[in-house]
């Protein structure tokens, strides 16, 4: 096939898979309940993107940084990139506006046998294991104020297995609350997009709420005198002398890191309302909103600690 034909097909692509097709589809029988709205659509963006990721990779990103405005550079980098990459699913997204969106790109792209292998992977292995990280990454920062949640609190012994023997489980604080949210927001999802959405717009506006009182903590709590602007500013700070371009691409990776999740308002396409047209409004908004709080985060930490300090902390943000 020609690059010619190639671009002939696209515009027949999105007119084949465009609103209007959404609504023929919709009007054959029951389907999913295009429930989600601009703001909730956004807070999944918001929701999804912003995770541990940012109070986890400002100490990589400043060690390979090696000053304050590479380690700020680096986060622009990373949130070009990241949104080159939103342009690209827009395009598809908008085009084919249903859920579980890459099984729906990779049946109309290769064919159902690709498709089957990438919805069998998601889940059955993918799928679980990230779940299982989330829950596991938000008691790990649990356990940070409450060190008693590690304390074992029955065993269990499992009968002899082929290749593994008679292993010895310990159930802990951690591990019984990581299966509790597990379950908690399993069954949030099993009682309707409606539920789910409301529910996620709530600890969205939350989450963002705690991220601004992190940014104005310093000037409120600390009356300014907390941190220096120097650390920010000052020219020990700018110059860089012991930054490399392998020491910089580490902390775009760093910074790309806590970019992931930007496509995860594609995969409920398929329940949000009138999806030409907030799809990529709720996207763009959602994406400029987390990149904000992500160099207002990170430039309140250098404010506060300094580079030597952000780069050897291991809790930067606490």
């Amino acid at each position: 096939m020609t690059t010619e034909e190639v671009a002939a097909t696209v515009p027949a692509l999105a007119s084949r898979d465009s609103g209007a097709a959404v609504k023929e589809a919709s009007s054959k029988g029951p389907g999913l309940i295009r429930a989600l709205g601009l703001w909730t659509s956004m807070s999944v963006i918001v929701g999804v993107m912003v995770g541990s990721g940012i109070f986890l990779k400002p100490a990589e990103i400043a060690a390979g940084a090696g000053s304050v405005a590479w380690a700020l550079a680096a986060w622009a980098t990373a949130a070009g990139l990241s949104f080159l990459s939103v342009l690209c699913y827009l395009e598809i997204g908008t085009s084919m506006p249903q859920a579980a969106s890459d099984y729906v790109f990779l049946r109309r792209a290769f064919g159902p046998g690709v498709s089957f292998l990438y919805g069998w992977r998601s889940v059955v292995v993918s799928g679980p294991a990230s779940h299982a990280s989330q829950a596991a990454a938000v008691m790990l920062f649990s356990e940070y104020y409450w060190p008693e949640l590690a304390k074992p609190l029955f065993t269990l012994s499992v009968p002899t297995l082929p290749w593994i023997g008679s292993p010895v489980l310990t159930m802990s604080g951690l591990r019984l609350g990581a299966g509790v949210l597990i379950i908690g927001f399993t069954l949030l999802a099993v009682a309707g997009i409606r539920a789910a959405g409301r529910t996620l717009l709530t600890i969205t506006v939350l989450k963002v709420l705690f991220l601004v009182a992190i940014v104005a903590a310093p000037f409120v709590l600390g009356r300014g005198s907390t941190g220096s602007i120097r650390n920010i500013i000052g020219p020990e700070s700018w110059g860089g002398d012991g930054t490399s371009f392998v020491g910089f691409t580490m902390a775009v990776y760093a910074a790309l890191w806590a970019f992931s999740g930007t496509r995860g308002l594609l995969r409920v396409a398929g329940e949000i309302k009138d999806p030409t047209r907030t799809l990529p409004r709720a996207t763009v908004w959602g994406f400029v909103i987390t990149t904000l709080l992500y160099l207002l985060i990170t430039a309140i930490c250098f404010y506060v600690l300094g580079l030597d300090g952000v780069a050897g902390s291991p809790h930067v943000v606490s």
